[in-house]
């Protein structure tokens, strides 16, 4: 048999196979061309492609060249006009990259079968961030194009160690990852962590968003985020150069960003946009919101409920009486007006922003006011719970951890007053004091306070002094 014949044969059954693989799938576009040299097939999905690109760079040479050269490797050097042709090794690589929005060529006069990149998927421009705002900051925030957030990052760090390594996780969903570090300042054991971890995945079958990673990542059985996310470009470039780890899925607007420590959630963008004592002053704001939201409601029922004589006659006597016609124990009061709020939040979260925004501010007003009105709450109770509820949104990474603690904390002093309240504030403390985020300690830097003196962490600094290894200290 001829090698033209055995050629022939070869791209008969690969295409036969392929038709098999991909029936009942209509937006599958096989183009055959006739040449003088024999046939070739361009195999692509019409709506994953930019169609001109393919009839300009690929169609047209293949049929304009004549003769054509008699192997893969002339064609793609000599003929075909793109940026981005490979070979493929198998049928099942053919198949991911046509699934992948790419032009897949095969020959019925030559050895291989190679693919073309001619990607036209229809993606969201780079807009404002939504979740992480900054007033002064940049105005970009990642898409769910994995390619254009790695440009956002590769414009800001323009160094050869920037590293990105690829995976393709997921039995059948085949997602691409992308695990982005500085190499010699991320430290080696902290990239050969995370890179096993991710590698322990490939045996799933569905990988669809950065949660699966998250998930994997992350300490269990903790209401506390210990590994972050971000939509911001410059957050991530910050923390890179901070020698952290940031990973990101194709088809998720976030990166992850690990390790990721208990002060970094009272961080934003703006703390180093704006001026330094500017930044300091609202980063002491947030930490003291923090404690507000998780301290406050369970003082206020310890000392309205155990403790009168600690709280001053007047105000005492001032609380009896907008209690007076409740009919509840304080705890089921605070609860109740938790649960209107939480319900609020939620309802403001899932509306159209412009509805949310509308039934958030009059339904706190409207259900407040009720509330009081038929005697269910009083108004010191509301006004607890209000401020409470909103300290929690200064730090609203830790929005879960806050309520939850604040639940629980409220259990334990109204079963035993400030005993109790003290008692599930030093679990608390222990609870993040054992918390690791991949190896870390999830209060690092707070134990090195030798080596850190408190730098950048409950004030910031100015910009010069900032370390910018931080996972270099020396006691790690």
């Amino acid at each position: 048999m001829s090698k033209k014949s055995i050629f022939e044969k070869k791209y008969t059954n690969n295409l036969n196979t392929i038709k098999e693989q991909l029936k009942n799938t209509f937006d599958i576009n096989y183009r055959e061309i006739d040449t003088k040299n024999g046939r070739i097939c361009a195999i692509f999905i019409d709506n994953m492609v930019d169609n001109h690109f393919i009839s300009e760079n690929i169609i047209k040479p293949l049929m304009t060249v004549n003769p054509l050269p008699i192997t893969i490797e002339q064609i793609n050097t000599e003929v075909l006009s793109v940026n981005t042709v490979n070979m493929v090794p198998n049928i099942d690589e053919a198949l991911l990259n046509i699934l992948s929005g790419n032009v897949l060529l095969l020959f019925s006069f030559c050895e291989g079968i190679c693919y073309c990149e001619a990607r036209g998927i229809e993606q969201r421009a780079v807009e404002q961030p939504v979740s992480d705002v900054s007033i002064q900051g940049p105005k970009e925030s990642f898409t769910e194009d994995l390619n254009v957030n790695l440009s956002l990052v590769r414009r800001r760090i323009k160094n050869p160690s920037l590293k990105v390594e690829e995976f393709r996780l997921g039995n059948f969903s085949k997602s691409d990852v992308a695990l982005m570090y500085i190499e010699d300042h991320a430290p080696e054991e902290l990239v050969s962590y995370i890179r096993s971890k991710i590698e322990s995945m490939d045996e799933k079958e569905f990988i669809i968003g950065l949660n699966n990673i998250e998930e994997t990542l992350r300490s269990r059985n903790t209401f506390v985020n210990t590994i972050g996310h971000t939509e911001r470009p410059d957050t991530i470039a910050s923390n890179l150069t901070e020698g952290r780890v940031c990973i990101s899925v194709n088809g998720s607007p976030f990166f992850l960003i690990a390790p990721y420590f208990f002060i970094d959630h009272f961080t934003t963008a703006d703390d180093y946009y704006n001026n330094k004592l500017i930044g300091s002053f609202d980063r002491i704001l947030r930490w003291l919101a923090f404690a507000i939201a998780l301290l406050l409601p369970g003082l206020y029922l310890a000392l309205t409920t155990y403790h009168f004589k600690l709280v001053p006659t007047m105000l005492l006597f001032r609380v009896a009486v907008l209690r007076a016609g409740v009919p509840y124990n304080t705890i089921v009061e605070i609860f109740v007006m938790y649960f209107f709020f939480l319900i609020l939040r939620e309802s403001g979260i899932r509306l159209p922003s412009p509805i949310g925004q509308a039934i958030s501010i009059f339904g706190a007003l409207i259900l407040g006011d009720a509330a009081i009105g038929a005697g269910l709450t009083s108004e010191i109770t509301v006004l607890v719970v209000a401020l409470s509820s909103i300290c929690t949104f200064l730090v609203p990474s830790l929005f879960n951890a806050l309520v939850a603690w604040t639940a629980i904390i409220l259990v334990f002093t109204g079963f035993i007053g400030l005993p109790g309240y003290y008692i599930a504030f030093t679990l608390f403390v222990t609870h993040i004091a054992g918390l690791t985020s991949c190896g870390y300690p999830f209060l690092f830097p707070l134990g090195t306070l030798r080596s850190f003196k408190f730098r950048d962490i409950f004030y910031r600094q100015n910009l010069k002094d900032i370390s910018n290894t931080i996972l270099q200290g020396d006691d790690q």
